[in-house]
C-alpha cells in the first residue's frame, strides 16, 4: 500500500504528530494548525502554511514544518484526512509506516530537549 500523499511536508507533519503520540501525548492533544495560503508569483502554485500544536499540561508547544505545503488549505486539510486514515488503515504494512516515520526531517533528540526546556513532563510510559 502506497501512503496516500505526496507532499513531503505533509509526510513531515504526520511524523511529528507520531513522535508526540510516541512520547506519551494522546491525540486529542496534538493538532494541525493551517494557513495562512499565499500564491507564489509567477509559479501558479499556492502554498499553505503548517505546524504541528501541542496543548497539554497547561502548555502549548508547535513545530513549524520546514516546508510549505502544496495547495490551498481546503487542500491540505484533505491530504492531511487522507494520509491520517492510511496510518490507521490496519492495511497498511507497519513497514511503510515505520519508513515515513524515520525519513523525517525533524530531529526526535532535539524535540524532547525543546519540550523538557519548554516544561513539558515526558510519560515514562511512552508507546513506540
Amino acid at each position: 500500500m502506497k501512503v496516500p500523499v505526496d507532499d513531503l511536508a505533509i509526510h513531515e507533519a504526520l511524523a511529528v504528530h507520531e513522535a508526540f503520540r510516541r512520547l506519551g501525548f494522546s491525540a486529542s492533544e496534538i493538532y494541525l494548525q493551517i494557513g495562512p495560503t499565499h500564491d507564489l508569483p509567477g509559479t501558479g502554485e499556492t502554498h499553505t502554511h503548517v505546524r504541528v500544536v501541542l496543548k497539554a499540561q497547561d502548555k502549548t508547544f508547535h513545530v513549524d514544518l520546514p516546508l510549505p505545503c502544496l495547495g490551498t488549505a481546503n487542500e491540505v486539510q484533505a491530504a492531511w484526512r487522507q494520509i491520517v486514515a492510511w496510518w490507521n488503515d490496519p492495511a497498511t504494512p507497519k513497514r511503510e509506516r515505520l519508513d515515513l516515520y524515520e525519513n523525517r526531517r525533524f530531529s526526535a533528540p532535539d524535540l524532547i530537549l525543546n519540550l523538557l526546556a519548554a516544561g513539558f513532563r515526558i510519560n515514562n510510559k511512552a508507546r513506540n
